[in-house]
């Protein structure tokens, strides 16, 4: 009987099996009425309209996953697109559209492609489509490029396998095609027609306004896309965010500001989701120009915030202390004998002086960079004891990534956490990164993540991790005093949706695991 209850239950959680269907075939089971009617409970129930609202997005959005930059762009893209592999919440690499990979030198990857799945336009998955949609990536000006870009090689070599071969060994290559801008589509169409393998498939896109989307009736994976219908609107300011919440217009959001969330907590109406991650707020100073090419002015500025105001203040406790490189305490290869970076105005005036800068400071910060608004009037206050002087600009949402982001000399910016130390350290600051937002150049940087890449005892290669994190630690460009908390607001008629430390929106997978219920 236990064989046949299990079996019945996963019928109802992939939407095979209607509740009323379940209710009579768990009676003739003789299960009794109350643990058929848990099992209903706690069942995703299929159907109804969706409505989220994400933040950073523009009008200068595309469906084109190497153009790919901010919020709004991931969590969209998620519901039409897959990638090969992807990260749970444990940071283990879980296959997707590949279901196994392997390689003996670490250098030539096998990939096996799962069989039976179709693209939204009804054409079946084949290697061609994996080796044109990784392909993209290693031209042009895609921001996934450095995902890719020790590639020398991608073929199809079965009709179930495709092989990918590297100019250096890397032993978190896999990890490398979950990240968000490896989407696969079909072979051959455009870049930004939203063709994927997705739970959803796109019904209309107006960007910079809102995505569209109904359920994918022919998904491989029948345990995601429980609602019938999607709409992802652009909510770039986070008090809008809240008030649809309130009032009814939207089921659940990304990216809500720790001191804005008061009106949800202990209302039954409404659920706080959140998840202690590697998410950050960061000040970012142009490092290859002046006056940000001073040593002494880059240390300056980290010691010139005082790193528990800003938990406290401006994430409400929701988060961890960081020590201004990218790597949380909970990833593996966290160096956790790293002198720690504290709020010294003393120090911090020293250097300030050394640098020979005589200000002012001026930092662009903007609500498009979640808390740097708050955090930048801490840090004008914090640096003020240290003789420093700071002047706020504050941009609009609207544009703030194509105006001023790697673009100013010193502004705000937001990363969400990555499932590897190295994918961390090497998108934020390697130069070939098209992310590296402070243009920060230290040859030796380079050189130690590619021996730590290909270093197979994790002894040795968590001593190349620790070096790395020192390097930017002591060096580049970026204050990043804390890991804030993912915090997402919900409707109590938001169900199954579970908060990631990976990425915010659950990994930006919140819409396919959301069903509604009545409540």
């Amino acid at each position: 009987m236990r064989g046949k209850w299990d079996y019945l239950q996963a019928q109802l959680h992939s939407g095979t099996l209607n509740r009323r269907d379940f209710l009579a075939a768990a009676a003739a089971l003789g299960v009794t009425v109350g643990l058929a009617n848990q099992a209903l409970a706690q069942a995703p129930k299929r159907g109804g309209h969706l409505v989220v609202g994400i933040d950073q997005g523009s009008s200068d959005d595309s469906l084109d996953p190497a153009s790919w930059g901010a919020d709004y762009n991931y969590a969209s893209g998620h519901m039409i697109f897959d990638t090969l592999t992807y990260a749970d919440a444990q940071f283990k690499l879980q296959p997707w559209l590949a279901t196994s990979w392997d390689s003996k030198d670490l250098k030539v990857w096998v990939f096996k492609i799962r069989k039976g799945v179709t693209f939204h336009n009804g054409k079946t998955l084949v290697p061609a489509d994996v080796v044109y949609s990784l392909n993209h990536h290693r031209g042009g000006a895609s921001r996934g490029k450095s995902m890719v870009s020790a590639v020398t090689d991608i073929v199809a070599t079965a009709p179930d396998e495709v092989t990918i071969t590297l100019n250096s060994a890397n032993a978190d290559f896999p990890y490398n095609l979950a990240e968000f801008h490896m989407m696969v589509m079909p072979d051959g169409a455009k870049y930004d027609a939203g063709i994927g393998t997705g739970a959803f498939k796109l019904e209309s896109f107006q960007p910079g306004v809102t995505t569209k989307a109904s359920r994918n009736k022919n998904d491989w994976n029948q345990d995601r896309g429980y609602v019938d219908t999607v709409e992802m609107l652009l909510v770039n300011d986070p008090t809008a965010r809240i008030q649809g919440l309130l009032g009814g217009s939207l089921h659940i959001v990304n990216r809500l500001p720790a001191n804005a969330i008061k009106p949800l907590e202990n209302n039954p109406k409404f659920r706080i989701l959140s998840a202690a991650g590697g998410n950050h707020t960061t000040f970012v100073m142009t490092s290859n120009k002046p006056p940000y090419d001073n040593l002494d002015l880059r240390l300056a500025m980290k010691l010139a915030i005082d790193r528990e105001e800003v938990l406290k203040t401006v994430f409400r406790g929701y988060g961890k202390i960081a020590n201004d490189h990218p790597i949380p305490t909970h990833l593996p290869f966290y160096a956790s004998d790293i002198p720690q970076h504290v709020y010294d105005p003393d120090k911090a005036k020293f250097h300030f002086k050394k640098s020979g800068f005589g200000g002012p400071v001026v930092l662009i910060v903007s609500d498009a960079a979640g808390g740097s608004v708050e955090m930048a009037q801490i840090f004008k206050a914090n640096a003020a004891k240290a003789g420093i002087e700071v002047e706020i600009n504050r941009a609009a949402s609207d544009g703030y990534w194509t105006k001023y982001w790697r673009v100013a000399p010193f502004f705000a910016s937001t990363f969400g956490g990555r499932a590897t130390a190295d994918i961390a350290l090497s998108i934020e600051f390697s130069p070939t990164s098209p992310f590296c937002e402070c243009q920060w150049v230290e040859p030796k940087f380079d050189s130690v993540l590619a021996a730590a890449r290909a270093e197979t005892d994790q002894t040795k290669r968590g001593q190349m991790y620790r070096e790395a994190q020192l390097m930017v630690h002591e060096g580049a460009g970026t204050v990043l005093p804390v890991f804030n908390s993912a915090i997402e607001g919900a409707t109590s008629k938001v169900n199954g949706f579970t908060p990631s430390p990976v990425q915010q929106y659950a990994a930006w997978r919140g819409t396919e695991q959301i069903w509604l219920s009545d409540a």
